[in-house]
């Protein structure tokens, strides 16, 4: 035996081990000559392959390869495909679907002239998925980037408007009280505060978006929370739709807001009332309890830990939503409406989340749209509350700290409508000088959570380092969630949210002085 020929030898041999896919195929007729075990083990063949035309093997694309071995076999020139996808068997000895990076290399004869053919090929399919799962992560990214640049927009625009509704319906309510009751101003006061609110509700929506919606958290009925809302909803949906109501009764209490879940419930029937069409159907909601257990999938905004939730379901009969409408319906500005504004979805996704609750979704052409809505369960009933005294009357002196001047100035009148007397201050240094001067006959200090160079929280604890028993009353256009999260264990009198009206400023202080 020669040298060449024991080269040869151990050539053929480590070929047959290589964990690349190696074969060597002759004539017109691509016939194997030769196949190692990785190979074999692919396209699950045996010993009896040699001499077989190419072709007998089980991938998916036969009739292409053999007109590439055809051409490389003609002409010379390599080929390559960095990821052909082929029917193959998988590791799990089951077919499916498999990439491979392809190489084909003519092989010369005696004389030189290309007669077969050299195949090698890696299996590159978990380096494919890998990739994949990769673009869709960020993908997902992108999405929550762009969903969270637009929450921080939504919600700084809201805190805007809402300083500036506070100034007007403020305003507006202590002209209401400087006037006798039977006045004819009071109806278009009436009319000017309805406007306010109702701009108020706007706000509420982009908050609620943005994440930082203005929540009175406490524990409540969803029942019942739906039965009140009850008739608005008749009211509200259209003739040829028919509204359902199928409500649990005895359901554990959930920690909520009243008015933001009632948003919830509004948004997705008025939705699903409108899919319906001029057609006619059914709008069904329902409430019970369902024990999780953290497998649900959820269409917003992160899986369910295990445990029992409160749920609220709106079922429809309307013409529902193919995938690519499923992927945007939470999004901000996107609506299938002629006349949406494209944020109810995107309000119900802020609210849900500040709940720390969850939606699933169910829908498909043709075949309706189910929207579940789950709260986590409290494990307790609701216990009624005492109504408050319709009148207040205050006494003593309340400082209003807020850089708008609006704001202070409705927040001064109508704290003097009730009876305080009231100092105003622009900012936390200018409060902290007044606070020192009078601090021992100041009774409250309402004081203005975002103001440039010394905002709410610095003000809170330079007052509380002058007078440790001071009563701070916070005020945002936040929710008191977001707006009072730094402040756990600081001790405030109460959380006053903007915009408000006279009885909410009431009902603020008697809470804080203990009246």
């Amino acid at each position: 035996m020669t040298r060449d020929d024991d080269a040869a030898i151990r050539m053929v041999a480590a070929l047959a081990r290589a964990p690349a896919l190696v074969a060597v195929l002759r004539g017109p007729e691509h016939r194997y000559e030769f196949f190692n075990d990785a190979y074999r083990a692919a396209v699950d063949a045996d010993g009896s392959l040699i001499g077989q035309p190419f072709g007998v093997s089980r991938v998916s694309d036969v009739p292409a390869l053999k007109k590439v071995l055809d051409r490389v076999r003609e002409t010379g020139e390599p080929y390559m495909n960095r990821e052909r996808a082929v029917d193959a068997r998988g590791p799990n000895g089951e077919p499916e679907r498999r990439f491979y990076s392809v190489t084909f290399v003519a092989l010369p004869d005696a004389e030189g002239k290309p007669d077969g053919v050299l195949l090698h090929s890696y299996d590159v399919t978990d380096l494919v998925r890998a990739r994949e799962a990769v673009a869709e992560m960020q993908s997902k990214m992108l999405q929550v980037q762009k969903l969270e640049s637009l929450g921080v927009l939504a919600g700084g625009i809201a805190h805007d408007f809402n300083n500036l509704l506070a100034a007007i319906l403020g305003s507006v309510s202590a002209a209401a009280m400087m006037l006798p009751k039977e006045s004819p101003a009071q109806a278009v006061l009436e009319m000017a505060s309805d406007g306010a609110r109702r701009a108020a509700q706007l706000t509420r929506q982009l908050l609620a978006y943005s994440g930082k919606g203005r929540f009175r958290v406490e524990p409540m009925d969803l029942s019942r929370n739906v039965r009140d809302l009850a008739t608005l909803l008749e009211t509200s949906v259209p003739k040829h739709a028919e509204l359902v109501l199928d409500l649990s009764e005895n359901l554990p209490a959930i920690r909520a807001d009243v008015a933001q879940v009632q948003q919830v419930v509004m948004n997705l029937v008025l939705n699903a009332a409108e899919a319906i069409g001029e057609a006619g159907g059914k709008v069904r909601v329902r409430t019970g309890v369902r024990r999780v257990d953290g497998a649900l999938a959820v269409a917003s905004p992160a899986p369910l830990s295990p445990g029992d939730y409160v749920f609220v379901e709106v079922e429809d009969d309307g013409v529902g939503m193919d995938d690519a409408t499923q992927a945007k319906m939470f999004d901000p500005f996107f609506t299938t409406k002629f006349a949406g504004r494209g944020l109810g979805l995107a309000a119900v996704v802020g609210i849900v989340n500040g709940h720390k609750g969850a939606i699933a979704v169910r829908s498909a052409p043709g075949q309706g749209t189910t929207f579940t809505v789950y709260f986590p369960a409290l494990g307790e009933s609701v216990r009624p509350t005492a109504a408050p005294d319709d009148e207040y009357v205050g006494s003593g002196v309340v400082m209003v700290v807020d850089d708008e001047p609006g704001v202070r100035r409705a927040t001064r009148a109508l704290l003097e409508a009730i009876g305080f007397e009231v100092i105003e201050a622009q900012s936390g240094r200018a409060a902290i000088e007044a606070f020192r001067a009078r601090d021992a006959e100041i009774r409250a200090v309402i004081v203005d959570m975002t103001m440039p160079e010394m905002d709410g929280e610095a003000t809170f604890r330079e007052l509380r380092a002058i007078r440790g028993d001071v009563r701070v009353i916070l005020s945002s256009g936040y929710d008191e969630a977001e707006a009072t999260r730094r402040f756990a264990g600081g001790g405030l009198a109460g959380f006053l949210p903007k915009p408000f009206t006279a009885a909410d400023l009431a009902g603020c202080m008697r809470a804080a002085l203990g009246e």
